[in-house]
């Protein structure tokens, strides 16, 4: 019949039956777990984007308008105030206040006091580190010639707070040590001994000629001579540091210029008869005598010479003749006698005249001194140092004196590097009771007298 199925029949219908139960069971029933172990290989590379720097350069500038300027003006900060200045800047001395020398040290204290009196009249020292001037005082020790006072009168003064120290002669050679285990800068005005200086002293210097100087003075001088020139030299030796360090460098100069022609006299200061020595050089023909020697010793020394008629061509005496008033005692007879005079008056260097006029007005018109010019001539030094260093630290002034280049009234002043000084040379000969320049041909005042006159030529 069109439009229906086949009749099933009951077996058809049982089978059926079955199937779908079996389905259903089938459907229900829990699955079993399959574990396949098998490593994966992935065969594709994927690609990854990395973004990379790259530096850009522009070939065009692009010029930008400011428009306005903007200034920032900083509040200023006031500068923090000086630290508090002390009353005086304290310079210590050591000279020739007592004993066999005192006319050396009247000479020395009148041109320290000049300096100081002459700064505290243009109110003192001006100091950057209080920003002020400060007044100068000195303080003085006396070392009477007398080595191993002078030390004790300097380690007083160190003592004292000094910012430096200054004096002549007897300082050395133990004066240094006392300067430099306290670390006080050292201005010598006036000694000549060689020796400290070639031991490595820091706070040592010394405005004065060395005895290498004065050695050379003999050959120059010498060499300079008309004729006849001198031929044989006599050379007196004191018995002493000093004597000795003249005499080593006056043999080293004598050497090195290949002269043999010497006699060398060896004496005790204050000895008072130097006949024997006179004598010797008399008898070997000595026509040129150089004789470092200080004022009795040198004065007695003339004194003799003229007494056993005793006539060189030329004296050259380091010392004694700078007492000027000492050596004029001896009336004419003082002429003649060669000598340095590291201070004089018609040099030329500034405030040299000035010195002079200012000391003449004192002591009834007579010369400044030479150890008056030195004594002055070292604070000036010392003040220059000061200023420079624009403090009062001990360190700060021995750097600035290491490049000390001042004009002083004993000339320009500059400093080797172990502190001897450099400065122009100059001699001078007493004439008509002056002491007067006579070397080198561009200082000098007269021409030197030369041969010297005998002594009944006077």
């Amino acid at each position: 019949m069109k439009g229906r199925l086949p009749k099933m029949t009951a077996g058809i219908r049982l089978i059926l039956v079955l199937a779908v139960v079996s389905m259903v069971m089938t459907a229900c029933a829990q699955p079993t777990p399959v574990v396949v172990e098998k490593e994966v290989v992935v065969e594709k590379e994927v690609p990854v984007t990395v973004e990379v720097e790259k530096e850009v350069v522009v070939e065009k500038e692009v010029p930008v308008e400011v428009e306005k300027e903007v200034v920032v003006t900083p509040t200023p900060v006031p500068a923090p105030p000086a630290p508090a200045a002390p009353a005086t800047i304290k310079i210590g001395t050591v000279t020739d206040q007592t004993g066999p020398l005192t006319a050396f040290g009247v000479q020395t204290k009148w041109g320290y006091s000049k300096a100081a009196d002459e700064l505290n009249a243009e109110g003192g020292i001006y100091v950057a580190e209080y920003d002020k001037k400060i007044p100068v005082e000195i303080l003085w020790g006396d070392h009477s010639a007398d080595e191993q006072k002078a030390v004790t009168e300097m380690e007083y003064l160190v003592q004292q707070k000094v910012v430096a120290l200054s004096g002549t002669t007897a300082l050395m050679p133990l004066g240094q040590v006392v300067a430099e285990k306290n670390g006080v800068p050292l201005v010598i005005a006036n000694g000549s001994l060689v020796d400290p200086f070639q031991q490595g002293f820091r706070y040592l210097f010394d405005i004065g000629w060395m005895n290498t100087d004065c050695a050379e003075f003999v050959f120059e001088l010498i060499d300079w001579f008309p004729e006849p020139k001198p031929t044989m030299i006599g050379f007196m030796e004191e018995q002493n540091l000093m004597g000795i360090d003249y005499s080593i460098w006056f043999q080293k100069e004598a050497f090195n210029r290949g002269a043999t022609n010497i006699v060398i006299q060896k004496y005790q200061r204050f000895g008072g008869d130097y006949s024997t020595q006179i004598l010797a050089f008399k008898e070997a023909g000595v026509d040129f005598v150089y004789a470092p020697m200080i004022g009795p010793d040198g004065i007695k020394f003339w004194q003799q010479m003229k007494e056993l008629d005793f006539v060189p061509k030329a004296i050259l005496m380091l010392s004694a003749p700078a007492v000027r008033a000492d050596w004029l005692s001896m009336g004419p007879d003082a002429d003649y006698v060669i000598t340095t005079n590291a201070y004089h008056w018609a040099t030329g260097y500034p405030g040299a005249a000035e010195f002079d006029k200012a000391y003449a007005a004192e002591h009834n018109g007579e010369h400044a001194p030479e150890l008056g010019g030195q004594a002055y001539a070292a604070i000036q030094v010392i003040a220059d140092a000061i200023e420079r260093a624009g403090s009062l630290d001990h360190d700060k002034i021995r750097e600035a004196l290491t490049t000390t280049d001042l004009d002083t009234i004993e000339g320009h002043i500059t400093f080797n590097t172990n502190g001897t000084v450099n400065k122009e040379h100059f001699l001078v000969q007493y004439i008509d009771g002056v002491e007067t320049i006579v070397w080198p041909d561009e200082m000098a005042e007269k021409d030197i007298v030369y041969p010297f006159p005998a002594w009944t030529a006077r």
